[in-house]
C-alpha cells in the first residue's frame, strides 16, 4: 500500500534514457503535484554519445540539476530536439497520466512512468528502441520554489545576474562576477529553534562567508505556549512558513529578539566567521545555546539545522536586506517606524493569498499617489514613468484582522513600513518585479538576435540566387 503523502509533496520523476540508433543520451526531471494533479516543471537535456545514459538517477535531484546544468553548457548538446522534448512532456504526461504517474511513484512500480518517457524520446529523436530507467523522489513545496528560482536566474543574462548579485555582496562587482559564474554556495543559512521555562520560538541566521557579514537575522520569540511542532530539518523556505505561522498565533516577545539580535552582533567577527564558515551543525547548536542561555538566564534546549545556498536565491526567497529586523511588534505601535500608504499589486490566477502570507515572504506593492511621502519615495527609486507608478519589492511585515477586512504591513526600508488596508482575502503577486523585468529583458534580448539572425541568413539567400 502507497505511503500517504504530506500536503505539500512534491514528486520527482528522474530519468536517463539512451538511443543507440542515434548515439544519443539524456537526462530528465519531472516534477508533479500529487494535490494537483497536474506537471509543474520539466528539465532534460539530450546530447551525443551515450555518456548520459549512464547517470546515477538515485542522486538528489538538486544534484540531478547540476549535472543537467552542466550537460548543457556541452558542445555535444542537440539544443532543438531538447527543447522539442520538453515541449512534449505536458502532451504525454496528460492529467488522466498523471493519476498513474502518480500511483506508480508511490508504490515504487514506475513501469508507467518509463513507457511514457519512452513514447516522449522516441517521438523527438524518430527512432524505434528506446532504454530508459527512473527513479522517484519526494521534496517539498519549498524545495521546489529553490529549483524555480535558480531556472529563473538561469534565464537572466551574465550580466544581469551580477548586476543582481552585487547588493548582497558589498557592490562587490569581481566577486559578484565569480559565485555568478561559479555558482558559488556563499551563505551558511541558520535555522534555529529554543525551548526553555522562560520563552521559547527560533529563527533563521544568514552569513555570507565570502564577504564575512551577516546578511540577515531573523527572530520569532514568546513566552507563551506554542501550539504545534517545530523541524528545524524543514528546507528553508518552508521552516520559514510554519514558524511565522505559529508564531502568529501567540504574543509575541520582541524584547528576547532584541538582546538575542544585539548579543550575536557583539561576538568578535573572525569568532564568528569561524563557527559559521563550515556550517558545522554541533557548533552553531553550541553558539546559541549560549547566546540564548544568557538572554533568558537559564538553561536552553536548541535545535539547530545548517546548509548553504547561493545568496542570489536566497536574495529572491528572503529579506537579506534587512538584516536585524524582529518580526511580530505591533507596527502602528512602533515610534521608530514610519507608516506610510501603499496599494497591493493583485493577480487574481497567480498571486498569493493574503492570509496565506506570513512575515518574510516578498511580494509586490506601489506606493500611493495621494500620498507626499509616498512620491517622495518614488521619486527617489526612479518608480515613476509618466502617469505611472512601477511597482516595488516589498517584505512582509505583519497582517491584522480588522472589522472591514485586513491590514497588511510590509518592510521597504529600515524605518519604513507600507500599509495595505483591504476588505477582503485578495490574492497578491509575489516575487520580484526587478528579477521580473531582467528575465524579460533577456528574453527579448534572445529574441531580437535570433530574428537578427534569420534576417542576415535570408539576405544571404537573396544575395546568393541573384549571383546565380
Amino acid at each position: 500500500m502507497a505511503e500517504p503523502l504530506s500536503p505539500n509533496a512534491i514528486i520527482v520523476i528522474k530519468a536517463r534514457f539512451g538511443a543507440p540508433e542515434r548515439s544519443a543520451s539524456g537526462i530528465a526531471l519531472l516534477y508533479i503535484s500529487p494535490p494537483q494533479r497536474r506537471l509543474l516543471k520539466s528539465f532534460a537535456v539530450v546530447a551525443s554519445g551515450d555518456e548520459l545514459a549512464k547517470t546515477n538517477v538515485t542522486m538528489p535531484c538538486a544534484e540531478l540539476m547540476d549535472v543537467l546544468g552542466l550537460a548543457h553548457t556541452s558542445s555535444d548538446v542537440f539544443t532543438e530536439t531538447t527543447a522539442h522534448l520538453v515541449d512534449g512532456f505536458p502532451h504525454d504526461f496528460t492529467d488522466s497520466a498523471i493519476g498513474s504517474v502518480i500511483e506508480g511513484a508511490l508504490t515504487g512500480n514506475n513501469l508507467f512512468v518509463d513507457e511514457l518517457l519512452k513514447r516522449s524520446v522516441k517521438a523527438v529523436l524518430a527512432v524505434d528502441k528506446v532504454e530508459v530507467l527512473s527513479a522517484n523522489e519526494t521534496i517539498s513545496t519549498g524545495r521546489f520554489e529553490e529549483i524555480k528560482v535558480e531556472d529563473e536566474l538561469d534565464r537572466m543574462t551574465f550580466a544581469d545576474q551580477v548586476n543582481h548579485a552585487s547588493r548582497y555582496l558589498g557592490n562587490k562587482r569581481d566577486l559578484a562576477e565569480q559565485v555568478t559564474r561559479e555558482k558559488t554556495r556563499d551563505l551558511v543559512v541558520v535555522q534555529f529553534a529554543f525551548n526553555s521555562e522562560a520563552a521559547r520560538g527560533g529563527g533563521m541566521l544568514f552569513y555570507n562567508t565570502l564577504i564575512r557579514s551577516l546578511s540577515a537575522l531573523f527572530v520569532w520569540a514568546t513566552r507563551e505556549k506554542i501550539k504545534g511542532s517545530i523541524d528545524v530539518k524543514e528546507a528553508p523556505v518552508d521552516f520559514h512558513r510554519r514558524f511565522g505561522s505559529l508564531m502568529g498565533s501567540v504574543t509575541p516577545d520582541g524584547k528576547i529578539g532584541d538582546e538575542f539580535i544585539a548579543r550575536i552582533r557583539k561576538i568578535h567577527a573572525g569568532s564568528l566567521h569561524d563557527i559559521l564558515s563550515g556550517a558545522d551543525t554541533e557548533r552553531v547548536r553550541e553558539m546559541m545555546a549560549t547566546v540564548l542561555g544568557d538572554v533568558l538566564k537559564g538553561k536552553v534546549q536548541v535545535a539547530v539545522r545548517a546548509e548553504t545556498m547561493r545568496s542570489l536565491v536566497a536574495g529572491y526567497l528572503f529579506d537579506l536586506n534587512q538584516a536585524g529586523g524582529v518580526d511580530g511588534k505591533d507596527p502602528d505601535r512602533m515610534p521608530e517606524a514610519t507608516i506610510i500608504p501603499v496599494l497591493p499589486v493583485l493577480s487574481p490566477a497567480r498571486g498569493r493569498p493574503l492570509t496565506s502570507l506570513v512575515p518574510g515572504d516578498q511580494v509586490q506593492v506601489r506606493v500611493d499617489k495621494s500620498n507626499t511621502v509616498s512620491m517622495r519615495l518614488a521619486r527617489s527609486l526612479n518608480l515613476i514613468e509618466g502617469d505611472t507608478i512601477k511597482p516595488m519589492s516589498a517584505h512582509v511585515h505583519s497582517i491584522k484582522k480588522t472589522k472591514d477586512g485586513y491590514n497588511l504591513y510590509v518592510n521597504i526600508a529600515k524605518g519604513l513600513i507600507g500599509k495595505c488596508e483591504v476588505e477582503a482575502d485578495i490574492r497578491i503577486k509575489a516575487g520580484d518585479p526587478f528579477v521580473e523585468q531582467e528575465i524579460k529583458k533577456s528574453r527579448m534580448s534572445l529574441i531580437i538576435g535570433i530574428v537578427a539572425g534569420i534576417v542576415v541568413i535570408v539576405i544571404g539567400v537573396i544575395v546568393i540566387l541573384a549571383l546565380t
